[in-house]
């Protein structure tokens, strides 16, 4: 679990790959360089979670309804990468630089 104000303006986080947990409200409220958030089976997202997180895209690893609603409701870009292996990435060693990759060119 993500929780709340976890990351409260951390003006130096960039990107984050989260895997099976909750992100609560406010979990990374202002954290204006943030720019990736790679998900995979994240169960809830909470109100406001990425507040003040204007450049963001969501990289998700396969279809998911809750996710993609989240993100229509909350204005936030959403990459699919469906047909990626998601351990592979997650194996890779640098899983940041692999999502940021696939953020910048996997399209819905």
């Amino acid at each position: 679990m993500v929780k709340s104000n976890a990351f409260l303006e951390c003006i130096n986080l960039e990107a984050v790959c989260l895997e099976r947990c909750e992100i609560r409200e406010l979990a990374f409220r202002n954290c204006k360089n943030l720019k990736v958030v790679g998900v995979s089976q994240v169960s809830k997202i909470e109100n406001n979670a990425f507040l003040g997180c204007d450049n963001l895209v969501i990289v998700c690893n396969y279809r998911d309804k809750y996710i993609e609603k989240y993100c229509s409701e909350n204005n936030i870009p959403l990459k699919i990468t469906q047909g990626i292996l998601w351990q592979e990435i997650f194996k890779s060693g640098n899983q940041i630089e692999a999502v940021s990759q696939l953020a910048e060119n996997r399209e819905v």
